[in-house]
């Protein structure tokens, strides 16, 4: 079995802003230093259900330590040696990231980049991407929309008109017509495939998508890449029958 599936919840949504850095733990409950500093033990809390209608975030994939605002890589768990704080481990590989969260186990702690961000570029884009892999950064977040070609490219609204030149919805333009758009970088609309090359066997991508566009992330991935490179990150429990059907049939 692969790494993508269905994420189940194990706490309500943060209320911490959605570009923060998150530091995602795959098993164990919440709550930890909020300042980056040295572990220490956790409190433990109720597991609750979230709201109705309550919007998942990335921080419900796992039970989460948070961290100050854009901190780019945690260092967790670091030791004392002589009142010398011990030296960080070396960034996890795709492949353990992949192994920890299929093993229930698993007391491992990894960070989350929302959309990429915090490193200096703007979200879901190439340059984003690229930076968070180079970081070391284990699990990347991305949201991956259908065009009316059935085209997957990288952005988090439904309208293109916040993060690009253009204006309107995404389904309403063809692949062509979104090669023209523009970030506030300069460069163009990313594709899915872009960034799944970018982050293949570096970091595991964990992709957001809407009910009808998982069939086709799973279509891409099954023709030319791994279900250990990525999670399905849903939303909603239609989204989240979408992806148990399209990783499953």
């Amino acid at each position: 079995m692969g790494v993508a599936g269905v994420a189940v919840p194990r706490h309500p949504a943060s209320h911490r802003h959605p570009g923060d850095q998150r530091a995602g733990r795959a098993g164990g409950p919440p709550g930890a230093p909020r300042d980056g500093s040295a572990s220490r033990p956790l409190s433990r809390r109720p597991s609750t259900s979230p709201p109705e209608g309550a919007r998942l975030k990335v921080k419900d994939l796992f039970p989460l330590r948070l961290l100050r605002p854009g901190l780019s890589v945690a260092l967790l768990g670091a030791g004392l040696a002589g009142g010398q704080a011990a030296e960080p481990p070396a960034p996890p590989s795709s492949s353990d990231v992949a192994r920890c969260i299929r093993d229930s186990g698993c007391q491992r702690t990894f960070v989350v980049s929302h959309r990429a961000h915090g490193f200096g570029a703007p979200e879901n884009s190439r340059a984003a991407i690229t930076r968070a892999v180079e970081a070391g950064v284990p699990l990347i977040k991305i949201d991956v929309r259908a065009s009316k070609d059935g085209g997957l490219f990288l952005l988090h609204d439904g309208k293109l008109d916040r993060a690009t030149t253009l204006r309107g919805r995404v389904e309403g333009f063809t692949s062509a017509d979104l090669a023209r758009a523009r970030l506030s970088n300069g460069e163009t609309l990313p594709r899915f495939a872009d960034a799944y090359a970018i982050a293949r066997g570096r970091s595991v991508l964990t992709v957001g998508f809407k009910a009808d566009t998982v069939e086709q992330v799973a279509d891409w991935i099954g023709a030319h890449g791994s279900f250990d490179d990525l999670i399905f990150f849903v939303n909603t429990g239609e989204e989240m029958r979408a992806a148990a059907r399209a990783k499953h049939g």
